[in-house]
């Protein structure tokens, strides 16, 4: 309970941006008769997350690395997000180099996917995160393609859109949500014809279930589903490309051309079947009559 008080000491002197009284409290903080744990850090570094302040938190892991203090998978989250958003993705990238070879995958990928999001706007950033994932063969998630199709409509790659809407769609069955992002991807680089496909798919899906998806206090929708990973079978190609996508010809339920051709109406497909089959009992039990 006293190192609760004493990081809501920290944090106040933080915000007041008295930084020098901070690190001397940091450092009595150590002094305490209890063993400390994580948790005697946690509210620190939570507030380093939303500030975000950098330094203090590299200051903070310095200590608990001194004390030999484990890093949690929530507080790997704060620290990743004060670092990326506060400039230092060279120190965000050291740390995921270690989660990688401390974690999971399923524990580690949800880090990483941070750190995808912060720095889509930096595609150098974000290629030495996928190159650690690839080391590491953390797989993807549903989440993480959506991260890396920001990263592929900044360099204006329609081709990598199209690879990472084939490969999300083989291991996943996406949901309204990151299909809402794939249309927003494909209109933005000109493929209206893609987009209007995963429209469609869009207006099956949500005619036939909820797709577990939720409002949230913002009123965005969010979707309830487990994202799990899938294994890194195949990397995503082709994101260092800058190419043109030539979309010439069609063929009946898909899009694209090439090894581009990708599924684009099943949810249609089945139920024009599915139609088609009752109508054929239809016709059989009129003839019995």
């Amino acid at each position: 309970m006293a190192s609760r008080f004493m990081q809501t000491d920290i944090v106040n002197a933080l915000r007041k941006g008295d930084r020098q009284r901070a690190s001397i409290m940091l450092s009595n903080l150590q002094q305490t008769k209890e063993a400390l744990t994580s948790e005697d850090f946690s509210y620190i570094l939570e507030y380093c997350a939303e500030a975000p302040d950098p330094l203090f938190v590299m200051e903070t892991l310095e200590l608990m690395n001194v004390k030999a203090i484990d890093i949690s998978k929530s507080h790997y989250r704060s620290v990743t997000r004060a670092l990326i958003q506060g400039g230092y993705s060279k120190e965000a990238l050291k740390l995921l180099t270690l989660l990688g070879e401390k974690e999971c995958s399923y524990a580690a990928l949800p880090i990483f996917n941070i750190f995808l999001s912060a720095c889509s706007t930096n595609l150098n950033d974000a290629e030495s995160c996928l190159e650690i994932m690839e080391n590491h063969l953390l797989g993807k998630s549903e989440i993480t393609f959506c991260e890396l199709l920001k990263v592929a409509v900044l360099q204006k790659n329609l081709s990598a859109v199209h690879d990472l809407w084939n490969d999300c769609t083989r291991y996943f069955s996406p949901n309204i949500v990151t299909q809402r992002k794939f249309v927003k991807a494909f209109s933005t680089l000109g493929d209206l014809q893609s987009a209007y496909h995963i429209l469609q798919r869009m207006v099956v899906l949500a005619g036939e279930r909820t797709d577990h998806l939720r409002v949230s206090s913002k009123r965005r929708c969010q979707s309830t589903r487990l994202d799990i990973p899938v294994p890194a079978l195949r990397e995503v190609e082709d994101l260092k490309l800058k190419s043109d996508y030539d979309l010439t010809s069609s063929s009946q339920g898909k899009m694209g051309t090439g090894e581009h051709l990708i599924d684009a109406q099943p949810e249609l497909l089945r139920l024009e079947t599915q139609s088609s089959k009752h109508e054929q009992l239809k016709v059989g039990g009129c003839q019995r009559h």
